[in-house]
């Protein structure tokens, strides 16, 4: 008897509430293709949360400022499972329009949901066609939370850590991110080099100079939007033979990757 209670009290817990399900991710909306002539003010909101005790991961998408009266196709591709529905939703007359699935397995890494109208002079009919893309989710800020030394970082700086944050401003059409770093060398200068999926890139040799703690900040700022998968090195432009303006192996200090 205690052993049957014993595992009912192990299966409750591993579906009690707190544990039960993965931070929901969210995500905005960018016009895309046709979509800047068609749509070009959408808006919106897309979340995705895995449940990990029956193994499906729910979408609930909201939009607005897209076609009245338009059926909709939305492909919702992650790091782990695919799905495209080319009939997914038909806006109101106003273009607006809300929309749930789900998928078997855990679909909520690295989320994409695309909104498309499946045209069959623009590809395969009943299907995700880049021609037809009117809108994607973005993700509007991303944190890095931790830096890890790397290279001669190991010997020089093997402590130093940091923390960035990552913005994507839709109305200024750029991405800001703001950057802090602790026990590095002191009174040393250092370069960046900021490095993202499907985005810009930024490459400052010279951004920033630490005090006698070892500690600098840097801010910049990126045309375009640039808040997938970012990753940010600390380099020291020390080598004599390689190019002055940009970071050359073996200079790296230290790495951050976004959350």
């Amino acid at each position: 008897m205690k052993t049957l209670l014993a595992a009912c009290v192990a299966s409750l817990s591993l579906c009690s509430p707190s544990i039960a399900h993965n931070d929901t991710v969210r995500r905005d909306f960018l016009p895309d293709g046709a979509g800047f002539s068609e749509n070009p003010l959408v808006d919106g909101r897309v979340s995705f949360r895995y449940d990990q005790c029956n193994g499906e991961t729910y979408m609930r998408l909201n939009v607005e400022g897209l076609l009245p009266n338009t059926t909709y196709g939305v492909r919702w591709e992650s790091d782990g499972p695919i799905l495209d529905n080319p009939m997914a939703f038909t806006t109101d007359s106003c273009g607006e329009a809300r929309y749930v699935e789900f998928q078997i397995g855990d679909a909520s890494g690295d989320p994409v949901a695309v909104i498309y109208i499946d045209n069959p002079d623009a590809g395969l009919v009943g299907e995700f066609d880049y021609d037809e893309i009117r809108a994607f989710s973005f993700l509007p800020l991303t944190r890095i939370r931790s830096f890890d030394a790397i290279g001669d970082g190991l010997t020089e700086s093997p402590c130093a850590d940091g923390k960035a944050t990552i913005r994507y401003h839709q109305d200024l059409g750029e991405t800001r991110f703001q950057l802090s770093m602790v026990e590095l060398r002191p009174f040393t200068t250092y370069g960046i080099k900021f490095e993202c999926e499907n985005g810009p890139t930024l490459e400052n040799a010279v951004a920033f100079t630490t005090n006698r703690r070892g500690n600098g900040k840097y801010q910049d700022f990126l045309i375009g939007l640039a808040t997938r998968n970012v990753v940010i090195t600390i380099f020291i432009n020390d080598d004599p033979m390689g190019d002055p303006y940009t970071m050359d192996p073996g200079e790296e200090r230290a790495i951050g990757y976004a959350e």
